[in-house]
Order: C-alpha cells, then sequence, then structure tokens
C-alpha cells in the first residue's frame, strides 16, 4: 500500500516513460523500484543515464509500441504486487472484453519487460475469466 500510494502521488518521481504512439502517454515512475523489478527497465535507465550524461536530469524512457493504459497496469503491478486495483473492483466474472484485452496488452508487456509475476497473474485472470464465460 505505501509503494501504491506513492506511485499515486508522484512524489519523488526520478523517470519518465513515454509510452503509446497515437495517444502518447508520460508516466512518471522511481527508478529504484522499477529497476528493482524489471531487468530489462533496470538496462534502459542506466543507458539512458549514460547517454544523456547528467546524473541529476530525470530520464525518459520512450515505449511508443506500448499501449500507456496496459503500461500502467504494468507500474500499478511493480509498485503493488496486483492489478486488481486497475479494475476498479470489478469481479473477475464481470471483467469487460475492454478489461481481458488490457490484461491481454498487459500480458505482452510483462513479457518485454520480464515481469514473470506479472505474467502469471495476467494469465490467471484471463484462465479464471474465460473459464467464468
Amino acid at each position: 500500500d505505501d509503494f501504491g500510494r506513492l506511485f499515486s502521488s508522484q512524489q519523488f518521481c526520478d523517470i519518465a516513460f513515454s509510452v503509446g504512439d497515437k495517444d502518447k502517454k508520460r508516466i512518471l515512475g522511481h527508478s529504484a523500484l522499477v529497476a528493482a523489478r524489471s531487468t530489462v527497465l533496470r538496462q534502459a535507465i542506466i543507458d539512458a543515464k549514460k547517454k544523456d550524461g547528467e546524473i541529476d536530469k530525470i530520464p525518459e524512457l520512450i515505449f511508443p509500441e506500448m499501449e500507456p493504459k496496459a503500461f500502467q497496469v504494468a507500474m500499478v503491478f511493480m509498485y503493488t504486487d496486483a492489478i486488481h486495483t486497475c479494475f476498479n473492483g470489478v469481479q473477475i466474472d464481470q471483467l469487460s472484453t475492454e478489461d481481458l484485452k488490457l490484461i491481454m496488452e498487459a500480458y505482452s508487456i510483462s513479457k518485454k519487460l520480464k515481469l514473470k509475476r506479472l505474467e502469471q497473474l495476467c494469465v490467471h485472470y484471463i484462465e479464471l475469466a474465460i473459464g467464468e464465460n
């Protein structure tokens, strides 16, 4: 909960993610936390800081191929180890087609960012939703 509140408040953020192509969205985060959760993001942060040559500058990592809402789900997961809060308390058997599409997109992001636990969680949600319908 504490990390979730930290993410929601956006206090002390030191990294920005620019996600999406048509519907670009800038999402702020904390480099230490996301680097601890994803080796892919850790390396991207290191590379961005080396490239910029400015330690105090907030690096911006750009992922135009990622859907912003799905990336937001991945960020919530990295901070809270859960994704249920992304669906406003809706039960799995009541998830809409749009919600399931979002979970599938979050699954794709989990594979790219090597977030194994998120990958498993997305599969679990999808299997339960399919089994319920």
